[in-house]
């Protein structure tokens, strides 16, 4: 319980329009004549590229379709080369969170001097030199699960040095986020998941992150709620309206979330993950949500019991057995048994793990040695549950 004098704060200046049918409602949200339409190859085959370019009201439209899931830092200088100077009254992100991260990004980049003033502030916490606001960014998403549409920071991939970065430069709000479901019909049943689950993951870490605060309380439970429910419907239906509506809430109320709260350990975790193994990002931070619940539960039980019973579970532990029950029954364990190769492996990413503004902001503190736990943890309950090795010791799940 928080002490009567504690001080909290929050911010999200997003305009948020959101039902189904409501990409309709772009042309009254756009401003200036002249759009960068940001999205991918998948997309544009779809036909979606250009049917959002229909929708500019005949405005000057510019394509680049090119941007690829994690985005990396070398795409974006290149797209800042290729695009620069415009000029641009606003961007268009069409796709899922690395399309809305570019954006974001680009954003600031396409005003700055060169493309290399972005690798200057990623890598050497130079600021960006900006003459002007930047471009204004409308974000569409097509999948469930970022939130990156509600969020201030952008994540940018260096796969050359393995690092990830978080771009946090002006707090990069977009200024609209456009949510249609209809949008995401279309995603097949593992970019469901892997989508979805990093939106429950960022609810359940949002809510005993040591930033959550009664407003970002609100937003995490009620996505955490939603996720347990729709989740693993919406891998077997995918076309119901229903669920995809309810799973494109659930990802926007835990991006609102996150705004005010940022991740925890989990996060933390998932991006060595992703940078060695290629680990999608939703199912890099389920590969260690369970483990991380009982390790914080074991630090402060009241607390974790609590929230726990807040998204309907009796206790950590019951709560911990049906995010397990979860990531078997949808097949997540079936995906991470084939992308992470042994124990000892997977064990050597700890010292790579602890992620500043991440593992940090994790109620319990964690060494590598014991992050080395929770990974080993993780993977014997993958390897238990995929029903693939004879379970070697005492794991959580």
């Amino acid at each position: 319980m928080r002490s009567p004098g504690d001080a909290w704060r929050a911010h999200n200046p997003v305009e948020i329009v959101f039902g189904a049918g409501s990409i309709a409602e772009m042309p009254r949200l756009l401003v200036g004549r002249s759009v960068l339409l940001l999205t991918t190859t998948g997309a544009t085959r779809r036909g979606l590229t250009k049917r959002i370019a229909d929708l500019m009201d005949g405005r000057r439209v510019t394509v680049h379709d090119q941007v690829s899931s994690n985005v990396e830092l070398d795409q974006l200088e290149s797209a800042a080369a290729k695009l620069a100077p415009g000029p641009f009254d606003q961007i268009v992100a069409v796709g899922g969170g690395s399309a809305i991260d570019a954006a974001k990004v680009l954003s600031y980049l396409l005003l700055a001097p060169n493309p290399g003033a972005l690798r200057n502030y990623l890598e050497r916490a130079e600021p960006l030199p900006m003459n002007a606001t930047p471009i204004p960014v409308m974000a569409v998403p097509t999948t469930s699960g970022t939130g990156a549409e509600v969020t201030p920071f952008a994540t940018v991939w260096d796969r050359r040095r393995s690092v990830k970065h978080s771009f946090t430069f002006g707090e990069p709000f977009p200024r609209v986020a456009l949510l249609d479901p209809e949008l995401t019909i279309s995603m097949p049943s593992s970019l469901t998941l892997t989508t979805g689950l990093d939106a429950l993951c960022q609810g359940l870490e949002s809510l005993w992150s040591v930033r959550s605060n009664p407003l970002s309380a609100i937003y995490a439970r009620r996505a955490v709620e939603v996720s347990l429910e729709a989740l693993p419907a919406v891998t077997r239906h995918g076309d119901d309206l229903q669920l995809r509506t309810a799973m494109m809430e659930a990802s926007l109320l835990a991006g609102m979330a996150i705004s005010i709260s940022r991740t925890t350990l989990s996060h933390s975790i998932s991006y060595p993950l992703t940078l060695r193994y290629d680990v999608p990002h939703g199912l890099a931070c389920g590969f260690t949500i369970a483990q991380v619940l009982r390790f914080n539960a074991e630090h402060d039980p009241v607390r974790i019991d609590r929230i726990s019973e807040e998204v309907g579970a009796e206790s950590a532990d019951v709560l911990a057995g049906r995010l397990c029950d979860l990531l078997a029954s949808t097949g997540a364990y079936g995906q991470l048994s084939a992308l992470v190769p042994s124990d000892t492996a997977i064990a050597s990413l700890a010292p790579d793990a602890i992620t500043p503004g991440r593992a940090d902001n994790n109620p319990r503190p964690a060494s590598v040695s014991e992050i080395e736990c929770i990974l080993v943890d993780a993977f014997d309950a993958v390897h238990k549950r995929a029903g693939q090795i004879k379970h070697r010791r005492q794991a959580v799940c």
